[in-house]
Parts: C-alpha cells; sequence; structure tokens
C-alpha cells in the first residue's frame, strides 16, 4: 500500500476501495463511463459545485468520455455553490423544471455543458 501513497495513483486507489468495500465482489460498481454512450434516450448530467461526497471532475470526465465515444443529446448543468444544493439538494434547485423542460425540448442543450449560478435558468452560462 506504501506505493499508493507515495506515487499517487488514482485508479490504483480505486480499485484497491473498490476492493476493499467489496462492491466488486457485489457487481455494484459504477460503471457509467462504460454503458452512458449506448443509451438512446436523452441525458441530463446533474451536479452541484459543492457536493461534498462526488467530485465535480467525476461529472466533467463522464460527459467528455461519453460525448467522446459518440452519445448525442448530452448536457451536462453544474449548479453553483452559492446555491448550497451539495450531494443530495438538487432537487431544490428552483429552476430544475424549467431546466429539464428546456432539455426535453432540444433548446440549444445538444452536447453543451452550462453552469447555473441564479435560480434563473435563463442566466446558465455556456461552457
Amino acid at each position: 500500500m506504501e506505493h499508493l501513497v507515495e506515487n499517487w495513483d488514482h485508479a490504483a486507489w480505486r480499485k484497491f476501495a473498490i476492493h476493499m468495500t467489496g462492491l466488486e465482489r457485489a457487481d455494484i460498481t459504477f460503471r457509467c463511463d462504460e454503458y452512458l454512450s449506448r443509451v438512446s434516450y436523452p441525458v441530463l448530467i446533474l451536479h452541484a459545485e459543492d457536493d461534498h461526497k462526488v467530485d465535480l471532475q467525476l461529472a466533467k470526465n463522464l460527459f467528455q468520455t461519453s460525448r467522446s465515444a459518440g452519445k448525442e443529446q448530452l448536457a451536462m448543468v453544474t449548479l453553483g455553490r452559492e446555491l448550497g444544493l451539495r450531494h443530495t439538494g438538487i432537487y431544490q434547485f428552483q429552476g430544475l423544471p424549467s431546466l429539464v423542460t428546456m432539455f426535453l425540448a432540444g433548446n440549444g442543450f445538444s452536447n453543451e455543458k452550462r453552469v447555473c449560478r441564479l435560480p434563473d435558468v435563463n442566466l446558465c452560462e455556456l461552457r
């Protein structure tokens, strides 16, 4: 285990954590990056900047990996930390119904990343 600490290998740490928690044996590891590009429905990735359990970079990587693999009808929205939504509060975002409606209607959301900093979906900026 010392080599993990000395060389900081994220993939090795992930494998170690999965092994130690038994997720791999139970076949409940999260492999969204492996199958999301094959989902035939539109996909909207929502992530809060202040999520303290799942790093924002993981959502960005999922978006980029899926887009690179040819996934169409894919969008990502990052909800600003000042909204205070953290890991479980996205459902509280006041603009969520409008955001989902706009996405499903195809209003400029195809293969985009947006950042929403205020509870007004019209103020979400493209990234």
